[in-house]
């Protein structure tokens, strides 16, 4: 990586800005800012990673944004850990090209909304906040009532607007998120049909590791829906 992409992207800030100190002894924090800097250091380090940038300017929201927003969703409420997460920072933007031959190609897209863009819909009998939007569908925390208890979940949308579930927490996907250091459509491991081959093509070039692991999701995914017909 260049000198100059270093300081572009120093100028616009990093996980250590994005996080911020003032938080550090939290660990659910600690874990975003750890598994923050990994991803980070991981395309730094990569050959073919150009022009990395982190959007440095989101600060911790006050709670009383929080507590607004959950009026919204009532009598649902945000999970704990994307509460603290949006106590540090609001939202996550990182983003990255890589290098073709001469051409630059924007590629990465990591990215969770700030809460004030983040949308709500109906969701199976309950309702779900996006907290992204991607070439894949919209990744969303999907709400709903078991009893008395309230059950909530990440799932992806869709474009055809079926419901996938991805992971348990927030927490889960931020992992996977960053995991998959942004790269296009990764979410469609966890769909029936499973990764589409210019997806699957970027993560054998990046992440054949991750890949590995990606197919394993999908064959327990079609084991499951045999298992529904």
């Amino acid at each position: 990586m260049s000198s100059s992409q270093v300081d572009a992207k120093e100028e616009k800030g990093g996980i250590d800005s994005l996080m911020g100190d003032d938080h550090a002894s939290s660990p659910s924090l600690l874990f975003f800012h750890e598994v923050g800097l990994v991803a980070l250091e991981f395309l730094e380090k990569h050959e073919s990673v150009t022009n990395v940038v982190v959007d440095g300017k989101r600060r911790g929201l006050p709670s009383r944004d929080l507590f607004s927003f959950e009026r919204k969703i009532a009598p649902f409420t945000l999970p704990e850990d994307l509460k603290s997460f949006y106590l540090v920072s609001d939202g996550l933007l990182v983003t990255w090209s890589v290098q073709m031959g001469a051409e630059e190609k924007p590629l990465g897209h990591m990215r969770i909304m700030r809460l004030g863009e983040a949308s709500v819909m109906p969701f199976l009998g309950g309702i779900a906040v996006v907290i992204d939007e991607s070439p894949a569908g919209m990744v969303c925390i999907g709400f709903k009532k078991k009893g008395d208890a309230t059950e909530s979940a990440v799932y992806l949308r869709d474009n055809a607007g079926r419901y996938h579930f991805i992971s348990t927490t927030f927490t889960n996907y931020f992992r996977l998120l960053l995991a998959h250091i942004g790269l296009p459509r990764w979410q469609l491991a966890f769909t029936p049909h499973g990764l589409d081959p210019l997806a699957r093509q970027w993560l054998a070039f990046f992440l054949p590791d991750r890949l590995k692991m990606d197919e394993e999701v999908m064959v327990r995914g079609e084991e499951e829906e045999r298992r529904k017909k």
